[in-house]
């Protein structure tokens, strides 16, 4: 037979091998014939041997074979059988079943069904002597068996045989095994040991190591294999509709590890998520196979409600208090609270230690405010079925004259208000008001009724409404807690079987449950709806500030209070985008939510925060207004273009190439790039743009070579007033800096634009003898944050080294520096020191590969040279051997 556990979605069930409940049946069958051999040979009885085995084992109906003990040929077989198994040892599993050690799975379950019907029946009949041998060799063989991976079913049903058919030449596939998809439903013998069995399933819940259980259980399984046999069921047929235990017992395992969790933390989400996936198996299974409903575990919602319901119950000390009603409460209100309350905590849905006695004090309760006995006694026995379907109906509530119904008319508003708030004060006394009038309405038309019948039941209808509150609150918490959504169908019916009993108006009805549901699952909908609206809110405030930012970082920073108004929006910008964050992670986080509760409180959390972006918004009007004071924008990006007196050269990726200097054995171009409506200009090495390409630009005629441009006012003494102009300042990217020596700049050029008009490349070092070290770096920090470019001193290399320039013998050091790179100190022009330096960098620079690779060359051949030379020797040595 197919495997009849099911696996629960991403919950392994335990592995509780020993309590598989068809494995049990058959060990108990093989523990006992087991035992009643081993008694025998301790006490050598044959006749209690005889008798137990008739009386224990049920097998006495035998066939032809067995009722003739003294057929000589099948005894002598039998007998050398016997002899040949003995003659083995305990462990020589494959003489003892007389297969080889290569033989198939088959071919072994073959020769134990041969060998064990030969021996079977020798068991309890023949001498004594063959009585005995007779059961060692069988238990030999069942050793084997075993031993020799032969199914505890196969070997069980050599143990049960009776000599009816030989087994052997049954077709394995026999019986049609039942499947997931088709269980048909069990006859009326075995639903009645499914309802024995139900007390047994409860008390397995609280204990799965409870043995006495697991043995009435697994007795139960033998009674059903017992009718299967009765109804002519063989083999795989044999164990149908079994009570699976190895299913059930890991999913109460795994829900009871769950409960604790939820004991522990009510709000354990994981936990609540984990039960209601193993109800749901649980639930599937018993339907597909038409188990008892009282044999499910409760959803986590479920399990919460009949823990504080058992609390409460266990912590009352009078009757009323119990039942939780009022000592003046009618007999249908407190009728309605003692289903309502046995509903919710019953034992045999409770999966709690504690509701036996909580359902003992709670019946003991409805016997003391005078709950009809049969009423009490049903709710003790209660397995889950509708009340309305068991028990007898009640009362019929005539129709009520039309001045009766006028007046529950007036009632509706206040009945709808306190459906809103069951314990508005105010509204009951309304109620009770329009209770007099029908009260006096009914006694003025028929004097001798002591109790009216049309009264508006107050106390019932807020209890309704509490426990439909109760659960409307658990279902905004999970709006798929099956638990709540199945007593809210339960509550909806109840009500609504009510009305029309007692001819109430069906405007005091909550429609229907499924219409409840979808109002919150929309609740829960549009909450989400508003979280994605706002999300995109703030996503809109981000854009504009930041848009504000660039064009703010596109002005001139020397114009009053830019700088302040450009601090301003970049804070404003970054708290923006925090917030914008922090809502997006909200929203992924609570998209796949199913709590209306917590979506509302992200939506409320979300929209503080948008108010608090709008707000930042608003405080950037500020630099909005002094942007529009500014001249026109397109003048102003005019001011950062420069109109070159030299040659350019156009890339295709949209840069131009402005000037050059000669590097080693390159060149480093100077790049000119328009970002963000603005030029950039940067020092870069030719091979950047293309070793070709930087060739091209510096053959071209009337290109800008920068260092003769800067070269040519070496004995030109400028001043700072010469200058009209500082345009740009472009730099390059160090490689690497020595951590120690920050004030160390990188080469840079900077374009200005002198007296006459012209304009040239200077490096920084002649634009600071110009201008003055301090106005000229005043000069460029103005130009490069007006251009969003970093200044010389503060770009930042791609890797830095430390090396302490604090020596004693500083001056020497410098002299050998100067002597290697052929520097001399006499030399007066300090930058024509500082250019024959970098040159004599950059050449390093680029004979540095051709260097390697000639080193590397070199080092090959001395190499091979040295191993031919040795193996020259070795093979010199060989020959003279």
């Amino acid at each position: 037979m197919a495997a009849v556990a099911t696996q629960p979605v991403s919950i392994p069930e335990a592995g509780l091998s020993g309590l598989d409940s068809i494995s049990f049946c058959q060990a108990s069958l093989d523990e006992k014939l087991k035992k009643i051999c081993d008694d025998f040979l301790t006490s050598q009885d044959p006749k209690l041997f005889n008798a137990r085995i008739d009386d224990e084992l049920n097998t006495t109906k035998a066939a032809t074979a067995l009722s003739q003990p003294d057929d000589g040929a099948l005894k002598a077989a039998a007998q050398q059988l016997i002899n040949e198994i003995l003659t083995f040892g305990e462990t020589s599993y494959d003489d003892i079943l007389g297969v080889k050690d290569s033989s198939s799975p088959e071919e072994v379950l073959r020769s134990w069904r041969r060998r064990g019907c030969t021996i079977r029946p020798y068991l309890s009949h023949g001498e004594a002597t063959l009585q005995q041998s007779a059961r060692k060799a069988f238990i030999a063989l069942m050793r084997a068996a075993r031993k020799k991976n032969v199914s505890q079913r196969d070997i069980s049903e050599v143990v049960e045989w009776e000599g009816l058919v030989d087994l052997n030449a049954l077709p394995d596939n026999d019986g049609t095994p039942p499947t997931e998809a088709s269980v048909e439903e069990p006859p009326q013998e075995i639903a009645n040991i499914y309802e024995k069995a139900t007390a047994d399933m409860v008390a397995l819940k609280l204990n799965l190591q409870d043995e006495e259980v697991l043995k009435r259980l697994n007795t139960h399984n033998l009674a059903i294999m017992e009718q299967n046999k009765k109804m002519g069921k063989l083999r795989r047929d044999l164990y149908r509709w079994i009570i699976p235990l190895e299913f059930f017992c890991p999913q109460y395992m795994e829900a009871a590890k769950r409960y604790k969790s939820l004991d522990d933390n009510p709000a354990d989400k994981v936990a609540a998520d984990d039960i209601d996936k193993l109800k749901q198996v649980v639930d599937t299974k018993i339907t597909m196979h038409h188990f008892k409903q009282s044999w499910s575990i409760p959803s986590a919602g479920a399990y919460i409600s009949s823990s504080i319901e058992i609390k409460r119950i266990m912590s009352c000390t009078n009757a009323h208090g119990r039942l939780n009603v009022s000592s003046e409460a009618d007999d249908a209100t407190k009728t309605f609270a003692f289903r309502n309350i046995i509903s919710t905590m019953h034992p045999v849905f409770a999966f709690r230690h504690d509701a036996s006695e909580a359902l003992n004090e709670l019946c003991a309760a409805a016997t003391e405010v005078g709950i009809d006995e049969d009423e009490v006694s049903f709710g003790r026995e209660w397995d889950g079925g509708s009340w309305e379907d068991a028990r007898p109906g009640e009362d019929v509530v005539p129709e009520p004259p039309s001045a009766i119904k006028t007046l529950y008319s007036e009632a509706t508003e206040s009945m709808i208000n306190l459906s809103k708030d069951p314990g508005d004060g105010a509204v009951i006394s309304v109620v009770e008001e329009i209770n007099e009038k029908i009260k006096n309405l009914e006694l003025s038309n028929d004097a001798s009724r002591s109790s009216p019948r049309w009264i508006i039941n107050v106390g019932w209808w807020c209890q309704t409404f509490s426990d439909i509150a109760k659960q409307e609150a658990i279902l905004k918490n999970d709006i798929e807690d099956q638990g709540a959504r199945e007593k809210v169908k339960s509550l909806m019916e109840n009500t609504d079987t009510y009305l029309k009993r007692s001819h109430l108006p069906s405007g005091w009805s909550y429609g229907s449950a499924e219409k409840f549901l979808q109002n919150i699952q929309g609740e829960l909908d549009n909450h989400k709806k508003i979280l994605d609206g706002v999300v995109l809110d703030m996503e809109s405030i981000f854009n504009d500030i930041t848009t504000l930012l660039q064009s703010l970082a596109g002005q001139s920073s020397n114009v009053s209070q830019m700088s302040d108004a450009i601090d301003l929006v970049r804070s404003k910008s970054l708290m923006v985008d925090e917030l914008k964050k922090k809502l997006e992670d909200t929203n992924d986080r609570f998209r796949n939510s199913r709590s209306a509760n917590e979506v509302m409180e992200a939506v409320q959390a979300s929209q503080n925060a948008l108010n608090m972006a709008k707000q930042a918004n608003q405080q950037c009007n500020v630099a909005r207004d002094l942007l529009a004071s500014l001249p026109d924008s397109s003048q102003k990006s005019a001011s950062n273009v420069v109109n070159y007196p030299w040659a350019t050269m156009g890339l295709p990726d949209g840069k131009v190439v402005i000037g050059y200097r000669t590097s080693g054995k390159g060149y480093q171009v100077c790049v000119e790039d328009k970002v963000n409506g603005r030029f950039v200009r940067e020092l870069r090495a030719g091979a950047s743009i293309g070793r070709g390409i930087a060739d091209e630009y510096c053959k071209t005629p009337g290109s800008c070579n920068m260092q003769e441009s800067s070269a040519q006012f070496d004995k030109v003494d400028l001043k700072a007033r010469d200058l009209v102009k500082l345009h740009f300042v472009a730099t390059q990217q160090p490689k690497v800096r020595n951590a120690d020596r920050r004030d160390i700049a990188p080469g840079s050029y900077c374009c200005v634009e002198l007296g006459d008009k012209r304009i040239y490349m200077l490096t920084m070092t002649r634009f600071r003898r110009m201008m003055g070290r301090d106005k000229a770096d005043e000069e460029m920090v103005k130009v490069c944050n007006e251009q969003n470019t970093p200044v010389p001193w503060e770009q930042q290399p791609l890797a830095t080294y430390i090396k302490s320039t604090a020596t004693k013998n500083t001056q020497n050091k410098q002299q050998i520096v100067a002597g290697v790179a052929g520097i001399s100190h006499d030399t007066t022009n300090l930058e024509s020191r500082i250019s024959i330096l970098e040159d004599k960098l950059n050449n390093f620079e680029a004979g540095l590969a051709s260097l390697v690779e000639s080193t590397i060359k070199q080092a090959m051949s001395t190499l091979q040279d040295t191993i031919a030379a040795e193996l020259a020797k070795a093979l010199q040595a060989h020959s003279h051997q």
